[in-house]
């Protein structure tokens, strides 16, 4: 890598730090995080200290929106977001984001409050995901230059909603094997999916937008896994209070010693109604891939041409020396 650094870097022009929009920025995300962190946990949904958040969250977005289309010089130049594509893809990696997170959060506590399993045990059971994963992920390069952006794209999100729906459906009597099978299926295309769209957005970013457009995908793949686990994560706990009538606590599942205080009545309930609860989520991350799904088909097509190809293209386009 340090081979084909440049020497020397010559700046054509003193460039200026967007330190109000970096203030701006910073809060925004701050007041988000603290939503998320807060939100139906130490405080109600409906506190006023939530709500208040709520509105500096949207205030402070709003005007750092507003300050970066003043500036001469953005933290998010507003241009970057005139190409669909780029517009797409982060639409795309907010929600590849919610799904990958959601999986990964809410499938091990499936697997131990619903089936009973220890946490080791549901640790292990994410062993084939992650091989699978990792092998894929190898082979990203391969499936982009031979299929193209656009088709990959389409096929892993359509892969991950099939596997959201898979566990959807399987209920707990189908045993541990359908929500292994989902979650492999589901982390695989969304793993696979990743290096695509960032790709997607370096090439649909200008030359001079390169850094920011890369730093932006990375940031919104994190914001929609942390929105997307606290919005779902209050939508179980939603229908849980509703089912049971706060009169029991789902977490006596996850503690063995709290176990032996219920009945064999009481267990069972308590599992049947997580296990609807946990399904509802997954449909709705089922319902979440199926409109990344559709978004795919926005993208513009990317003509990709293996190594040795361009090197031909520019063998043959170079003017050749006279005698």
């Amino acid at each position: 890598m340090v081979r084909y650094l440049p020497a020397r870097l010559v700046p054509t022009q003193r460039a200026s730090i967007d330190l109000r929009g970096i203030a701006l920025l910073s809060s925004a995300l701050m007041c988000l995080v603290l939503i998320t962190l807060w939100g139906g946990k130490s405080m109600a949904w409906t506190s006023v200290q939530i709500f208040g958040l709520i509105v500096a969250t949207g205030a402070l977005f709003a005007a750092f929106i507003a300050h970066e289309r003043v500036t001469p010089e953005p933290l998010v130049p507003p241009q970057l977001f005139r190409n669909r594509s780029y517009q797409t893809t982060i639409m795309l990696v907010f929600l590849s984001g919610v799904g990958m997170y959601a999986g990964t959060t809410y499938v091990p506590l499936y697997l131990q409050g619903v089936f009973g399993i220890s946490a080791t045990t549901s640790g292990l059971m994410f062993l084939p995901t992650i091989l699978i994963t990792s092998g894929l992920s190898v082979m990203t390069g391969f499936f982009m230059a031979r299929i193209g952006y656009r088709r990959l794209a389409f096929l892993t999100m359509l892969a991950a909603a099939l596997g959201f729906g898979f566990m959807a459906i399987a209920g707990p009597e189908a045993g541990v094997l359908p929500s292994v099978i989902g979650i492999s299926v589901v982390a695989s295309a969304l793993g696979l999916s990743f290096p695509v769209y960032l790709i997607i957005g370096q090439v649909s970013a200008e030359q001079s937008m390169l850094g920011i457009a890369t730093s932006l995908v990375q940031l919104t793949r994190s914001l929609g896994g942390t929105i997307g686990v606290a919005a779902l994560g209050a939508l179980m706990t939603s229908r849980l209070t509703d089912m049971l009538g706060g009169h029991q606590e789902v977490t006596q599942l996850l503690r063995p010693e709290a176990l032996t205080q219920l009945s064999a009545a009481q267990t069972v309930l308590l599992r049947l109604e997580l296990s609807d609860a946990l399904r509802a989520v997954f449909a709705i991350g089922a319902v979440a891939m199926i409109v990344a799904t559709v978004l795919t088909l926005r993208l513009e097509e990317i003509a990709v041409q293996p190594r040795r190809m361009r090197r031909r293209a520019e063998a043959e386009a170079s003017p050749v020396p006279q005698a």
